[in-house]
């Protein structure tokens, strides 16, 4: 048998390999882009924190909070 009476095994190899491909290119994509997502919420909750924390340990220092308290 020659290359040529297997065009369509070939032709289905190709057509599954593009497909495979393609699915993982989907899959890896979308893994890639939920990461960040979820690097991003992290980074925005550790920054709010530090803000809040910061906020809180000025006011401490300046004596804003002991004011407060018993109001």
């Amino acid at each position: 048998m020659n290359e040529n009476s297997h065009f369509l095994r070939n032709t289905l190899l190709v057509i599954g390999g593009v497909a495979l491909a393609g699915w993982l290119v989907i899959h890896l994509f979308s893994f890639f882009i939920g990461l960040l997502f979820y690097i991003a919420v992290g980074a925005l909750a550790i920054g709010g924190g530090y803000y809040l924390y910061a906020r809180g340990r000025n006011a401490i220092r300046q004596g804003r909070v002991s004011r407060r308290i018993g109001r």
